[in-house]
């Protein structure tokens, strides 16, 4: 598990974050035994168990967030967040709230 401090959902983009409008989410960054061999697909699916959280929680992460705690590029998570919308998944991130 790993913290991240993330933009509260509901704050507007295109400006800093204020304090009080961050948040301290833990997060699962590990893939568990029952997760897909390819690394892409676990890597996916821990992407999605992240954004779960965060989205509990009431956070929403940059795409840079999530490149820096799954140890990616921002390319590749965009890659993946993009693969995930296609198939059917709801992630949201701070700058793209729709699912």
């Amino acid at each position: 598990m790993t913290v991240m401090t993330v933009a509260g959902d509901r704050v507007p983009t295109g400006r800093r974050l204020a304090p009080d409008e961050r948040l301290e989410v833990t997060v699962p960054v590990v893939a568990l035994p029952d997760d897909p061999d390819d690394p892409v697909d676990r890597r996916r699916v821990v992407l999605r168990r992240i954004v779960d959280h965060l989205v509990a929680a009431g956070g929403a992460a940059t795409v840079a967030d999530l490149a820096t705690v799954l140890e990616v590029s921002q390319a590749t998570v965009r890659r993946d967040l993009r693969a995930l919308r296609d198939a059917g998944y709801a992630v949201p991130t701070r700058g793209h709230r729709a699912g």
